[in-house]
């Protein structure tokens, strides 16, 4: 009981400190994309490698679909000494609106976990890559082509755009601390910053220097905790502010292992279920289930946002598909660290 108790009590602190204080693409089931909330949380997990996806469609009911998908792949890289490397690619295409607006990312990250004090880690993490985007000017109406309070998309037009759209460089780090939680639990929190080098991302060509891209800055937190030797509880949260904007999501799970113990870690068969509150937007019911190795998530969104009038309470499904491979390195007389992580990654 004392145990819970001090989950509790942290993560209350967590969330009111960092509830008032994001505004890039994000997603509900965010804890599935670690290298979009944090470059420092690439490779903490239990096996050597793993892949994970994420697809998602809302406001369907609104305008016209937003959809969102994204990869991640992460390849940890042996060692001789309690420290560890990992490789990771973070990619994500995203297309919204009438004019179809499209922004492609190819993010490549590098992780190195610096090991402190038995399983306890300092985590350092940047990810850098190339960003595209577009849009069709083509399926948007403009002021000037209201004439006498008539409309016609053949009126000409002043606005002009940059042909091919907009491709720039993105930079982002962070920092994690990992350290085990009681006896078989464990905690991280992290630091994340994104758009360092404040790109310039206008599609406006006679304003071709501004406006730039506000940094994004990040606080991370996740503790998992067995509650016996066939489930578990956890916790995750995540505040973000950028610019003007802030963003607070946060959602606990309850885990059962259907098949052996709950640290089996070659043939996981456990079931998830829980939910995520995006401050002042939605609540999202989630369930997830791990087979073998590959984990299956699916959420809604309900939306509880001043859109709820024209949404009717409906935001959007996302769907995840992972994959983790415990093979050749997954152990430590091959060399490559493996401590015990929960299920929170």
């Amino acid at each position: 009981m004392n145990i819970f108790k001090k989950i509790l009590g942290l993560f209350a602190m967590f969330l009111w400190a960092f509830s008032g204080i994001a505004q890039d693409q994000n997603f509900s089931q965010f804890y599935e994309l670690p290298l979009m909330r944090n470059p420092a949380l690439g490779g903490i997990f239990d096996c050597n490698l793993r892949v994970k996806s994420v697809f998602r469609k809302q406001w369907q009911s609104v305008t016209v679909p937003y959809q969102t998908a994204a990869v991640s792949m992460e390849m940890k890289l042996p060692s001789n000494t309690g420290n560890w490397h990992n490789l990771g690619l973070q990619m994500m295409y995203d297309v919204a609106g009438d004019s179809r607006l499209k922004r492609v990312s190819i993010l490549p990250a590098y992780t190195f976990h610096l090991q402190i004090k038995e399983e306890n880690y300092l985590s350092m993490g940047v990810i850098a890559g190339p960003v595209s985007t577009q849009f069709d000017p083509y399926k948007l109406s403009w002021n000037d082509q209201f004439v006498n309070g008539q409309y016609s998309p053949t009126n000409p037009t002043q606005q002009t755009f940059r042909s091919g759209g907009r491709n720039y460089f993105d930079l982002g780090m962070g920092v994690a601390f990992t350290r085990p939680f009681g006896e078989l639990g464990n905690l991280y929190m992290g630091y994340s910053m994104y758009h360092i080098n404040k790109p310039i991302v206008s599609l406006d060509k006679t304003n071709d220097s501004i406006p730039r891209l506000a940094m994004r800055h990040g606080l991370n937190l996740g503790l998992t905790v067995p509650s016996g030797a066939r489930d578990a509880l956890t916790l995750y949260g995540d505040a973000f502010w950028q610019g003007g904007n802030n963003m607070t999501v946060f959602g606990g799970f309850y885990t059962i292992s259907l098949a052996n113990e709950y640290y089996d870690d070659q043939n996981k068969t456990s079931l998830h279920l829980g939910g995520v509150y995006r401050w002042n937007d939605a609540f999202i019911p989630v369930v997830k289930l791990d087979y073998s190795q590959f984990s299956f998530g699916l959420s809604y969104d309900m939306n509880m946002s001043k859109l709820k009038t024209a949404s009717q309470g409906r935001g959007g499904f996302e769907f995840t598909l992972s994959y983790r491979n415990c093979g050749i390195g997954a152990d430590r007389s091959s060399g490559l660290p493996c401590p015990k992580f929960g299920s929170n990654f």
